[in-house]
C-alpha cells in the first residue's frame, strides 16, 4: 500500500522539483508548475531504513530522521510504521528487522530516492 501525502511545489532544480509536505521537504522529478498543489506516493519496498542517522553516503535525495511508530508482521516480512514529521511505512525483510535491532520507539534514517516518488498533478 503506498503513502499518499499532500504538498505544494516550492522549488524546481532542472528535472527535479521540492515539494513542501508540512515542515518537510521532498525532492521528485518531473514537470510540475511552481506553486502547484501535488499529491505524492511513495511505495513502502521503496524506503531504505538505516539506523544510522547521517545522511552522507547515499544517493537517495530524500532522507528522514523518524521514530518506529509501530511493526506489523506480514509473515515473510514486516511493515514498519514511522513517525518522521509524516507518516511513512517501510516494508523491511524479517532479517533486516532482526539485525537491525528495529524495535518501536527507535529513532531509525528512512531514504528513498526522488525517482521513487509519484507526483499526481491535483489538476489531473
Amino acid at each position: 500500500m503506498e503513502k499518499i501525502l499532500s504538498g505544494q511545489v516550492i522549488k524546481q532544480n532542472g528535472g527535479t522539483f521540492i515539494i513542501s509536505v508540512g515542515d518537510h521537504e521532498i525532492e521528485a522529478v518531473g514537470a510540475v508548475r511552481l506553486g502547484e498543489s501535488v499529491v505524492l506516493c511513495i511505495r513502502p519496498e521503496n524506503i531504505t531504513l538505516s539506523v544510522s542517522l547521517s545522511q552522507e553516503g547515499t544517493s537517495a535525495r530524500n532522507v528522514f530522521r523518524g521514530r518506529i511508530v509501530k511493526i506489523v508482521s506480514m509473515g515473510v516480512y514486516q511493515k514498519v510504521q514511522l513517525d518522521c514529521g509524516f507518516p511513512l511505512v517501510a516494508n523491511v525483510t524479517n532479517h533486516s528487522l532482526s539485525e537491525l535491532s528495529l524495535t518501536e520507539g527507535k529513532y531509525v534514517s528512512a531514504s528513498f530516492k526522488a525517482t521513487a516518488v509519484r507526483v499526481i498533478r491535483k489538476g489531473e
